[in-house]
């Protein structure tokens, strides 16, 4: 044990860090602060040198799939046990206030309700943000801000990316691609604070407001984000001026003061789905329809979400959530008896 020490300069809570003794630290007090030699970096991910057949063999440490008509690589095998422990670690950094997203007792509505009492908001998207990630931001940041070592930096920046960018379904890419760019928030941020503005960042949203939105604000934001190798998603890009319907993370504020709420078209969304729930429910107890068990469950679990976000704003939803369950229970035990299917192929939903 005396020699691992050399590895990580002495500092004895390396040595595999028990992280839920560690609720939150400074940047400078995080485990991968200062790695200088490979062996203590291993030590410190509880792993061995197999991380470079990782490295040299990621592809097949991915699985691909399509949702919404984009591709996501969801790491794999060990290399999401790897991922899953950065995060750990990269999530306990104490984040600055601006941050919404990936923050605990903090959400999508905190993050609208902080521009509900501003007259003027100016919101923006940053385009393609995982992807414009790229494995040269993320090596800057271990270099640079972690101060590891080179050789460190690079085997952490190589294990962060999938074809030099961040994989969108890794549960890692989320907290990395902030703190990859905290220097471009920190930038934006400033930026705000010399205009009298308040900012937010939830993921890829960033929302400024104030009594007043500068002529010109729009474009000193793009310049800073062009600087730090991004760019603004023009279609997600709005001025809202005193007085109008704002929308900030999927949410719509009225007027200022108000709180907010989602936008009719999730309630038109909501009704249709509940419809056609209703619709195959009578259908299947009238004996005139035959649903598999996957699409049923599929339905009803996306129902029962809308349901979940629907019940943060109207309490009555949650009720109907009780009834949508109750129907579905009854539809399963319903097929288990008309047509024999066995216990181990259909059960209840389990809802969250």
């Amino acid at each position: 044990m005396a020699k691992l020490k050399v590895y990580v300069n002495t500092r004895e809570r390396l040595f595999k860090p028990k992280l839920s003794h560690y609720k939150s630290y400074e940047w400078f007090n995080s485990p991968l602060f200062k790695i200088r030699y490979e062996k203590a970096l291993f030590l410190i991910l509880c792993t061995t040198d197999e991380i470079f057949s990782i490295i040299n063999n990621k592809i097949f440490y991915y699985n691909m799939f399509e949702i919404g008509g984009r591709v996501c690589h969801t790491p794999c095998y060990e290399l999401k046990g790897l991922h899953s422990r950065l995060a750990q670690f990269l999530v306990r950094i104490k984040k600055p206030r601006y941050l919404y997203s990936g923050v605990k007792g903090l959400s999508y509505v905190d993050n609208a309700r902080v521009h509900s009492v501003y007259y003027e908001t100016f919101k923006t998207d940053i385009s393609e943000f995982y992807s414009a990630t790229t494995q040269a931001i993320v090596f800057k940041f271990f270099r640079n801000k972690m101060q590891c070592s080179h050789k460190v930096a690079n085997i952490l920046a190589e294990l962060c990316t999938l074809e030099g960018k961040l994989p969108t379904g890794s549960q890692l890419s989320m907290i990395l691609a902030f703190w990859a760019n905290s220097d471009m928030f920190e930038q934006l941020n400033q930026l705000a604070q010399e205009h009298h503005l308040v900012m937010t960042v939830y993921v890829d949203d960033i929302t400024f407001s104030g009594a007043k939105i500068p002529a010109g604000f729009c474009q000193q934001v793009a310049q800073i984000m062009s600087e730090h190798g991004h760019a603004m998603n023009k279609k997600k890009t709005r001025l809202y001026q005193a007085n109008s319907h704002k929308e900030i993370t999927g949410l719509i504020i009225n007027r200022v003061g108000d709180s907010p709420i989602p936008p009719n078209r999730f309630y038109l969304k909501l009704h249709n789905k509940l419809a056609e729930f209703n619709q195959i429910y009578a259908e299947i107890k009238n004996g005139k329809s035959k649903m598999e068990e996957d699409t049923l469950r599929q339905l009803t679990n996306h129902l029962i979400g809308l349901l979940n976000h629907a019940s943060q704003f109207d309490k009555k939803y949650k009720m109907v959530k009780k009834h949508i369950q109750k129907q579905h229970d009854d539809l399963i035990q319903y097929l288990q008896t008309t047509h024999k299917v066995g216990s181990g192929k259909l059960g209840k939903l389990c809802i969250r």
